[in-house]
């Protein structure tokens, strides 16, 4: 009977060696407290939240202070205790650490009750990488606000005529430059495209420019830039021929043969630029 009472004590010294080691090795603050909500036992981690002693055990965890703010750790054991269900909460301590307390009804069978396991978790540095992250992300826009302001600047003061077609050649956008020069409104021109025969366009021997042949449609279907390419556009509301010299860039994805929108610059050079004398 003594050899049996011997192996009995031995294994629970094994046990109680091997929950200790748990505790230990953990890194996690662990704090074992019995239907009482008296300590049984606690990882060292657990002092970073309660002024905890060796000693203290066996001790209620009411009378302990912790480190905690904004919160009441008793009151969750109480209520995780009294309600059998468990409880997860983010906290802080006055140092603003930041841990994840999760609290669980502890069980040693079946509907057996035994008390409560609260676990702590240092997510600081979790919180302090996504707080970095979400703060990058606002230098980012930030900068890309700033970026599309000065895009926005230059396209709407520059010079040259800028249009902006989708795949199907209907215009996009246009900036203020290119209105002047084709003597439209932007109510006008948004949803046009090259084809309409509106724009009465010309080669500079004077022969018809098709709206296919149009720079914008063939660096759409062809996926290539076009440049230089001189043509004549009536203009309006200035009611005459306009000489511009027109160049085109498609936009592509990756690997794509078709682009999906193209963009076209254009200057007007009729001050400068001699048709034949038949035009």
């Amino acid at each position: 009977m003594n050899a049996e009472y011997q192996n009995k004590i031995t294994e629970l010294t094994e046990v109680n060696n091997d929950v200790d080691n748990l505790l230990t090795s953990s890194g996690i603050g662990k704090l074992l407290l019995d239907e009482n909500l008296e300590i049984r036992k606690f990882s060292p981690e657990i002092t970073r939240i309660f002024r905890l002693l060796d000693t203290d055990v066996g001790r209620p965890i009411a009378h302990l202070t912790h480190h905690l703010v904004d919160t009441d750790p008793v009151e969750t054991f109480k209520q995780v205790r009294d309600s059998d269900t468990s409880a997860e909460l983010l906290v802080k301590t006055r140092d603003e650490k930041k841990y994840l307390m999760r609290v669980l009804p502890f069980r040693i069978g079946p509907k057996i009750y035994s008390g409560i396991l609260a676990s702590f978790v240092d997510v600081s540095e979790l919180y302090q990488i996504r707080a970095d992250i979400v703060d990058v992300r606002a230098q980012a826009k930030t900068a890309d606000e700033r970026q599309e302001a000065r895009y926005r600047h230059l396209f709407d003061t520059m010079d040259q005529g800028v249009v902006y077609q989708n795949a199907t050649g209907e215009i996009i956008e246009v900036n203020c430059a290119a209105l002047t020069i084709l003597g439209v409104s932007e109510n006008q021109i948004k949803g046009l495209t090259s084809m309409d025969e509106r724009w009465r366009t010309i080669y500079p021997d004077g022969s018809p420019l098709k709206g296919e042949d149009h720079p914008a449609m063939v660096s759409l279907r062809t996926n290539k830039p076009i440049k230089d390419f001189v043509m004549g556009v009536f203009n309006p509301k200035r009611e005459q021929l306009r000489w511009l010299r027109v160049a085109a860039t498609p936009f592509s994805r990756g690997d794509e043969e078709k682009a999906f929108e193209v963009y076209t610059v254009f200057s007007d050079i009729t001050d400068t630029f001699q048709p034949p004398a038949s035009v």
